[in-house]
Formats: structure tokens, sequence, C-alpha cells
């Protein structure tokens, strides 16, 4: 959780602000903790936003995932071997934490306070 914590942080996630400068017009969605036990034997933990308290059409406009097809990935080992590139496999544990958002979205931070959100956060619409 430690561990999780200070890589949002150091994503710069949230920017901290009091709960009383919220506008009424706008919700403050709540957060929670989900863990996740790994077949290593180690558990993986993600601070996730309750999106489906998101309004459509007020907290978000449209729902997108940006997705990579099985076919892609046949195209370039396919390439990868006629050209003789190397193939290397990489893990970004963030990665999802780069998403951009266009809305003013409020969460419950870990440590009781309110933030505001300045990236994606897992849960989101």
């Amino acid at each position: 959780m430690k561990l999780e914590i200070e890589q949002l942080n150091e994503n710069g996630i949230w920017k901290v602000i009091l709960r009383e400068t919220v506008s009424a017009n706008y919700q403050v969605l709540g957060c929670k903790w989900v863990f996740h036990y790994k077949s290593d034997g180690i558990y993986k933990c993600r601070w996730v936003v309750k999106g489906y308290k998101q309004i459509e059409g007020f907290d978000y406009q449209e729902i997108y995932a940006n997705i990579i097809k099985t076919d892609f990935y046949r195209l370039m080992l396919a390439l990868s071997v006629i050209n003789g590139w190397i193939v290397e496999n990489i893990d970004i544990e963030t990665a999802f934490l780069n998403g951009v958002i266009d809305h003013d979205i409020y969460v419950d931070l870990p440590d009781g306070q309110c933030g505001k959100l300045l990236k994606s956060l897992y849960g989101l619409k």
C-alpha cells in the first residue's frame, strides 16, 4: 500500500484540496483499496475510484479504452523475425495513470483528505 501511494504521488495523480472548496455542483467520489493475490505468492494492491457513481454527461462524456489487438502483436512479431529485430517485453506498472482528465473530478484520498484528480486513476469511466 505504501508503494502504491508513493507511485501515485510521484506521478502527480492528484492535488490535495480542502473539502470545503469543492463546489456543491460536484460530488466527491469515494475510493477503496483493491487487493489481488498473484501466483508468485505476493499481493498487489491498487487505490481505485468508485467510478460507478460517475454521471454521464457531467463527470464524463464518453468511455474509451485504448487496447492493442492480437493481430497487431502477430504482425510485429512477424516483422521482427523477417528484419532480425530483437523483441523485448516490458511491464509498466503505472501505465494507466498517464491518462489526461478533461473534467473536474474530486476523490477521497487514502489519508482521509480530499483531492482533485489531475490524471486518470483506476476505476474512472
